[in-house]
């Protein structure tokens, strides 16, 4: 038991020198010697956690989009169709991980993460309306990338977006997109 938390608090320090590098420089600029000095850890440590840089931004970025999914796991139907709670709940999740999702939106970050996002939320939101033709892909490719859009708008401009805000953005593209699939 006290391994495991010993465990865990350091692949939470690797993972936050990661991401206090990545709101400096790009990516692709900062190596494991920047990581492991940025953690007070040895390159040992890093290596007994990670493969490499590559695999420690594939697991930040998997955790954060397993910990907005699970919000309310995106379903609608076990909220009683009480869509402005189901909205509620995604905003909450979406504001925990504000920090990193500002690192990982941001300048410096990895744009294949906006993509991966975009898909699995996607996914997630039309498991159960199929798309009957290429017109309605689209329509739900576009829903959900206005409603990412508007999400990422918000990280980036706390000090002028509310959850509010927010929140009567995304029920109206959902009453959108009820007309067009329901």
């Amino acid at each position: 038991m006290k391994y495991e938390r010993k465990r865990s608090v350091t692949q939470r320090q690797i993972q936050s020198a990661l991401l206090e590098l990545m709101e400096e420089v790009r990516f692709d600029q900062i190596t494991i010697n920047q990581i492991v000095n940025r953690a007070s850890i040895t390159r040992g440590t890093f290596y007994r956690y990670y493969d490499d840089k590559f695999q420690l931004l594939e697991i930040i970025e998997t955790q954060t989009i397993e910990a907005l999914i699970s919000a309310s796991n995106l379903n609608f139907v076990t909220v009683n169709n009480d869509f402005s709670k189901l909205v509620r709940e995604i905003l909450e999740e979406y504001q925990k991980q504000f920090p990193v999702l500002h690192v990982l939106l941001g300048i410096n970050g990895d744009p294949s993460f906006e993509v991966k996002l975009e898909r699995k939320i996607n996914e997630l939101c039309y498991q159960d309306i199929p798309a009957n033709s290429i017109e309605d892909e689209m329509m739900q490719i576009s829903m959900t990338s206005m409603w990412l859009r508007t999400l990422k708008f918000w990280v980036f401009n706390t000090d002028r977006v509310s959850s509010e805000d927010v929140e009567k953005i995304t029920l109206k593209l959902m009453k959108i997109a009820a007309k067009e699939f329901i």
